[in-house]
Order: C-alpha cells, then structure tokens, then sequence
C-alpha cells in the first residue's frame, strides 16, 4: 500500500508539473502569435512581407539547424526514416466479416485507413478545381497567377464562386486534421526530435522551399506581364504553416511527458498517449497495461487509458470512448466550436488581417478553424477515433448530419448572395461558416470512412501523386491557362460586333478545357515524379 501511494502521488505531482510546463509552452506560443498579427495588421503589406518571411526563415532554422544537439536518433531502431511516412496511415481497424465494413465492440487489430488516402486524394482534386475557377473569376482579381477574366455567363458565374465559397470553407482545414492524425506516429517512428526533424525536412521543407523559389515564380512569368523573378510561397503556405504546428506539437510533446532526450522503449510506448492527452504525463503501470491488451482476446481497459463505465460522462460508454480516455465530441460541442472558434473568433481576425497572415488566406474556414483542426486530428490519433465507425459514434443519425451540413451550405450562399447589399450579415455569415468547416468536413470523414474504405490500383495510382499534384499544379493550370487564352484569341471570337456577348460564353468551355487537361496532365505527372530514384524519397 505504502508503495502504492507513493507511486500514486509521483503520478499526479507529475501531472502537475507536465501542465504548468505546457501552460508556460502555450502562452509563449500565443504571446508569439498575437506580436505577429499586431506586426502584420500595423504595417499592412509591409508586415505581411515580414511575417511571410519570418515563417520561411523559423520553420527552415527549425528543421535544419541543431540547436542542443541530437535529441533522438534518426530511428530508435536503426532503419532508413525515408519511409516512416509511407505507413502513416497503418492504423488499427476493425473490420467486419460478413460485410466488410467497420464494427464497434472489438479490438482493433493491424490494418490501414485507405479512406484517408482517399479523401486527400478528393482533396487535392478539389484544390486544383478551385484554383482553376479562380482562373476564370470564382475567386475575384488579384487571387491567382492567370486569370481570364470575370465577364461570362452569370449562371456560370455563380457557379464557380458557389463552388469556390463552399470548398474554401473547409478543404484545407480537413487537410490540417489529416496531416495532424499521422504526426504522433510519425514522431514516435522517428525516434525523436532528430529524425523527426529530419523526415519533416525531406518531405515538407524541400518541397516548400522548391515551390517557393521555383514553381511559384514561374508561374508568375508565364502570362508574360512581368520578367521580375518572385520568390513567393504561393501554394507552399500550407506546408510551412504545417511545420510551425508541427513546431507547437513537439514543444508540446517535450513538456507533457514526451521524450526530452534518446527515448527508450518505455517512452515511446507511452509517447502518442501523452500527446493530445491534455498534457498529462502516463505512467510505466499504464503502459504496461495497454501492452498487455495485445495479448489478450478480450480488450482490458482500465486505469488512465479508460475509466470505470461509473465514472464516464453521461451517456458514455467504452465502444463510444473508442480506446482512449476522450468521447467523441458531441454535436453540441462540435456546433459551439465551430460558432465560438471558428465564427465568432475569427471575425476579428478576417477583418484585420484583410486577406492573408504570412502567406496564409484568411477568410472563413482559415487561421483558427485550421488550429481546431490540426488540435482535433491528434485528439482523433489519440482516441482512435477513426479506428471505429462514425456513424455509431455520433450522437445523432448520419441522416441529420446531412441535412445539417445542407443548412448550413445553403445559408451560405443566400448570406454571400446579400452580403454587399447587406453589409450586417457579415456576423451570422461567419458564424454559420463556423459550423459549415466543422461539420462538412465531419460529412467528408464519414462518407469515406463508409464507402471509400478501400484500395485499387486506381485510388493506389492517384494517392501516391497526389502530394506530387498538389505541389505542381500552379504550373500546369497557369500553363494550360495561357493556352486556353492564346487558342480563344486566334480563334477571331471578339473581332465583330456584338461578339463580346458571344465569347462570354466561351468561359464554361474554357474551364471544362483547363479543367480536363490540367488533370490528365498532373496527375500522370505526379505520379512519374513520384517514383524517380531520389524525389520517391521526397513526394
């Protein structure tokens, strides 16, 4: 008893400490952020070069320059890290035999999540599409590298910017939650911050740094209005913005129970439990407790990583605790972040910050949705939640999800059709955006999870470039662009009277053409490039 209680007592002045570390950690990260927003809203274009480049500079120091030494090793087990990512999705899962789908009730065993290879495959997809609807007036002037024009048909018009309206409000915040499920694992394959760092650097950095320096700028030279050389992040601002997060992740990692050294076994067992886990440190009995459920038919959960069924909130139960000690946020919650965080709060921001925060867009489903859901996607490794079904996990029918997210797409659009004519509606437009990236992308997990939950060799095929795509695709729509353009004006379309009316209605034609070509070029592109001898390393 008496030793007991003195490990009992370690534990929690433990826990004490991991959480005012973290709590120093987090206010040194917010402090950060808000000297940023304050540098770049008081000197406008000016402080949003300086921002830019002050990410640039930080994130490449960060993953390139040793600062105390090695941390961990490259790989604890001493293999090549070029592949730790590769498997980033090798998750357990569950699987039914009778009908192939997920189940709740059982141990999860070994197995992949294919439908998050897939929905970043959808996602990518859709980036490219909405760039090229940019391209033709979905976005407005001055929002991408070669733009037709904005004169076509005004059913089509509305069209693209519906299009444009919809997918900003969520895509890339659903990229964030995808990035962040594989960055514990990633770290705890890497062994440390040192191979960590390393694998983050090959994959993430050099590939920003070459759209930055390369991809970028020439996209800039091909309409052929300037011959000025333009390094600028262009596309690359999601990848450096993922490195600062996965900057906060580690600082997180280290003061909340996380290796701060060569880690050993134990630690790394324990590390992806501590992370996401509200910074509080496991303990060698937990860990050794959720060791032995790997030889045990039944699944034993107790302790730290599950309590007692008396003891969970209400309405809980352990199928829908997952395996970790978090349930899945309710649709309360999930509505109250999405007004709270992602609407009321990011208000204040999309007015001042007037469109960008260090190469970032800042409109709704941006900037702080992007932080909830980065925050989310380790909570959801955490808790594995994506191991078991969503649908039975949510607290209302996939049906209701459905006609919610509807709602709220819908009022969307009717608040953005008033909104110059009715500047007031700003607020509640926010605010049902808020909700919008939250639950659409919620939508998005849940329809793949069910149906998408395979692998072919074509989902194989557009999975492995699709990174390729996303990094490239500035060149290849920029390029199919200028094209487009140079056929429609030698065509002699425009040259009579009267045919301004007529050609406007070339730009449905030129977004199919863009749009197709761009596609059967990028993707078989990707694809090469990712299976040469060094870039295979790379993308």
């Amino acid at each position: 008893n008496c030793m007991s209680n003195l490990a009992q007592s370690r534990r929690m002045a433990c826990m004490v400490s991991s959480q005012r570390s973290c709590s120093v950690v987090a206010i040194c990260w917010t402090i950060l952020f808000f000297s940023a927003v304050a540098i770049r809203v008081a000197l406008g274009p000016l402080g949003e070069f300086i921002c830019t480049n002050l990410l640039i500079l930080g994130t490449t120091l960060a993953f390139t320059v040793s600062w105390r030494g090695r941390i961990g090793r490259a790989n604890r087990d001493g293999r090549d890290e070029e592949h730790l990512e590769d498997n980033e999705h090798r998750q357990p899962v569950v699987h039914n035999s009778e009908t192939g789908g997920l189940t709740m009730g059982e141990a999860p065993r070994t197995g992949r999540l294919p439908f998050l290879d897939n929905i970043k495959t959808f996602l990518t997809f859709l980036v490219v599409t909405h760039h090229i609807a940019c391209a033709f007036g979905g976005c407005g002037e001055g929002t991408w590298y070669l733009i037709v024009g904005e004169d076509g048909p005004p059913a089509f018009t509305s069209f693209l910017k519906s299009l444009t309206l919809l997918d900003q409000s969520y895509f890339m915040s659903l990229f964030f939650f995808i990035a962040a499920y594989s960055v514990p694992t990633s770290y705890e394959k890497a062994g440390g911050w040192e191979g960590f760092k390393a694998a983050k650097r090959r994959r993430i950095l050099v590939p920003a740094l070459f759209v930055t320096f390369f991809v970028s700028p020439v996209s800039i030279l091909i309409p052929g209005e300037t011959r000025a050389y333009y390094p600028n992040p262009g596309v690359a601002w999601f990848l450096f913005w993922l490195l600062l997060f996965d900057l906060v992740f580690v600082s997180f990692v280290h003061v909340g129970g996380g290796p701060t050294h060569e880690p050993s076994a134990s630690s790394q067992d324990g590390l992806f439990l501590s992370v996401g886990a509200g910074c509080r440190t496991i303990s060698p009995e937990d860990i050794t407790l959720e060791r032995s459920k790997e030889g045990l038919e039944s699944t034993i959960i107790t302790g730290a990583l599950m309590p007692d069924e008396s003891e969970l909130p209400a309405g809980c139960t352990e199928e829908t605790m997952g395996t970790g000690n978090r349930p899945f946020p309710t649709t309360c919650l999930r509505m109250g972040c999405g007004i709270g965080i992602c609407g009321l709060a990011m208000l204040p921001f999309v007015i001042l910050l007037k469109g960008s925060f260090a190469s970032m867009p800042v409109s709704m489903g941006s900037l702080l949705c992007d932080f909830l859901m980065f925050y989310a996607g380790v909570l959801a490794k955490r808790n594995q939640w994506l191991e078991y079904p969503l649908a039975e996990q949510l607290d209302i029918r996939p049906a209701a999800l459905v006609g919610i997210v509807l709602s709220e797409g819908t009022a969307l659009l009717v608040m953005s059709s008033v909104m110059d004519k009715t500047p007031a509606i700003g607020l509640p437009f926010m605010l049902t955006a808020g909700m919008f990236c939250l639950d659409m992308s919620l939508l998005v997990l849940l329809i793949f999870q069910r149906w998408v939950n395979f692998e072919t060799r074509l989902t194989q095929f557009l999975a492995r470039g699709a990174y390729a795509v996303y990094l490239l695709h500035p060149l290849i729509v920029t390029g199919t662009t200028a094209v487009y353009i140079r056929i429609f004006d030698k065509s002699g379309v425009g040259d009579e009277d009267g045919a301004g009316k007529q050609s406007s209605y070339f730009y449905p034609i030129g977004f199919l053409f863009v749009n197709v070509v761009s596609h059967l070029i990028n993707w078989p592109l990707a694809y090469l490039l990712a299976h040469m001898p060094y870039l295979k390393k790379v993308i």
